[in-house]
């Protein structure tokens, strides 16, 4: 199959978007491109970390650009081309997905030129910008592992019980809530072993350490998510959760 190249951006002040086409998990992951002036139409942006090189997989390209095709299988008779992608992104994407209709999304493995150093460069000084304009950043965790459902179940209720003044670190009983005594970092959180380890594996995830998160978090709106496997919370809410349970175990 042959290996798919970028045609050259029109000018420094234009963007790719990535429309990934429907499937269900297990199918191929099939993606069009559209060149437009940005910030362009609505698109949703990926924080995510890269992941190794070795061992990539294919993400398969159409020239078909209105991202309506449901699976691999019913693009044979479209010329597909192919990108070789970090089983990272691969993983993620196949959970992003939609089943029934296309997602469009800007996400820097795909949508910047990366061995085209005229054009990676102002490419990646638009990413604040980037991130900025985004409709919604989603927060990619990584797949379900380390029993991720439980932490993921518990960071919502946490969420649920506080307010957080992050620029100030300052936790409040949220209105409403049924155990104020969660706002109190001096008091411990009612979590068991194991939905300690649960958390605690959670919020060790690489995503927490990149360096462009905080950018990330600035830049995104109030509709931010972060996703782990099939589930996603709110980022503003679930970065809360993990301060609280930061400043909790701190403690101890």
């Amino acid at each position: 199959m042959v290996r798919y190249r970028h045609a050259p951006l029109p000018g420094n002040k234009c963007i790719r978007l990535a429309t990934i086409h429907p499937g269900s998990f297990n199918d191929d992951v099939v993606v069009s491109f559209q060149t437009v002036a940005f910030p362009g139409p609505e698109y949703e942006a990926l924080s995510y970390v890269w992941g190794l090189k070795e061992d990539p997989l294919p993400v398969y390209v159409s020239r078909c650009d209105d991202g309506a095709t449901s699976v691999l299988q019913e693009t044979r008779n479209l010329r597909l081309e192919v990108m070789l992608m970090t089983q990272s992104l691969v993983v993620a994407l196949r959970h992003l997905r939609y089943v029934e209709k296309p997602r469009t999304m800007w996400i820097d493995a795909l949508c910047i030129h990366q061995t085209d150093a005229a054009e990676k460069g102002p490419q990646v000084a638009m990413m604040g910008d980037i991130f900025r304009h985004a409709h919604k950043v989603i927060a990619w965790l990584g797949p379900e592992q380390n029993e991720s459902s439980l932490a993921m179940d518990w960071m919502s209720y946490l969420a649920s019980q506080i307010e957080v003044d992050h620029t100030a670190v300052f936790i409040s009983a949220a209105d409403g809530c049924s155990d104020p005594s969660i706002a109190d970092t001096h008091v411990e959180l009612p979590l068991d072993p194991r939905d300690l380890r649960s958390v605690y594996h959670l919020i060790c995830r690489p995503w927490f350490e990149r360096l462009w998160v905080r950018q990330e978090i600035q830049l995104a709106n109030s509709d931010a998510v972060i996703v782990c496997g099939f589930q996603q919370l709110p980022m503003p809410k679930t970065l809360g959760s993990a301060l609280r349970y930061s400043l909790s175990t701190s403690r101890t």
